[in-house]
């Protein structure tokens, strides 16, 4: 369920579907003009936490027991059945799953987590694979082409926010700030267009707008002399110039 989706459903607004470009291009007269419901920033933080899944309509305080009954039955059945995965590793992917929802973000080192797991490299290309099948894992390509690009991932998020939070719940591990912007916003952008990591900057869209994410006072040191740069940032309801408020990219579909 997209931000734009999530307000409809609690709060009875409804908003168009709107394009990247016209994000892009026209974010401030946007954010200005959709009269948002208030406090814009606590709605979205709850998105953020417990509405992606529609199931948060059954209840708040259940929201996240039922999401972990739900990866656990596509740890325990939809892996072991569709991909023939024995239960015997199911302890390792649980602690893949782990390491990447407690990271900012993952980046991975496959061979480290085959030190870290115990298991070859082709075992953890090959569960990094079936997990994202699954809808538990976002893989963002590095841009460009070729056959190293598609096989190693430049970054990993689990699939949405809220599996962030239901891990974090289970686990007892503080979630990250950033790691949990960036899944969001990956996820979101993942759905409507191509989203790759650029050499310089957190994500590179359609290969040619870059994008990078962080709270109000993040700045464009990173991505400095970058055309087509962006920041997209959380904690600001209105930007201006190419400073886009995170929370739009909610209304993408």
């Amino acid at each position: 369920m997209s931000f734009r989706e999530f307000l409809y459903f609690t709060k009875g607004e409804k908003f168009p579907v709107i394009s990247l470009k016209e994000i892009i291009n026209n974010h401030t007269q946007l954010s200005e003009s959709l009269k948002l419901p208030s406090p814009l920033l606590k709605i979205f933080n709850e998105y953020i936490h417990f509405g992606y899944y529609p199931f948060f309509l059954e209840g708040t305080k259940e929201y996240f027991s039922k999401l972990q009954n739900i990866i656990e039955k596509v740890l325990f059945e939809d892996l072991t059945t569709v991909f023939n995965i024995s239960q015997s590793k199911l302890p390792a992917i649980k602690k893949l799953i782990w390491l990447i929802a407690s990271s900012q973000p993952f980046i991975p080192n496959i061979d480290r987590i085959s030190k870290s797991l115990g298991i070859s490299r082709e075992y953890v290309y090959h569960y990094i694979d079936c997990l994202e099948k699954a809808g538990l894992l976002l893989l963002v390509r590095r841009s460009g082409s070729g056959f190293k690009a598609v096989r190693k991932p430049g970054k990993i998020y689990l699939e949405n926010s809220s599996l962030i939070e239901t891990i974090s719940e289970e686990t007892g591990f503080d979630a990250l700030l950033g790691n949990i912007r960036e899944t969001f916003f990956a996820n979101q952008l993942n759905s409507v267009t191509t989203v790759t990591v650029p050499p310089k900057g957190d994500f590179m869209i359609n290969e040619n707008y870059v994008f990078e994410i962080g709270g109000k006072n993040k700045d464009f040191s990173q991505i400095k002399n970058r055309q087509n740069s962006f920041l997209a940032l959380d904690g600001i309801e209105i930007g201006h110039g190419q400073k886009i408020p995170l929370y739009l990219f909610g209304f993408l579909y």
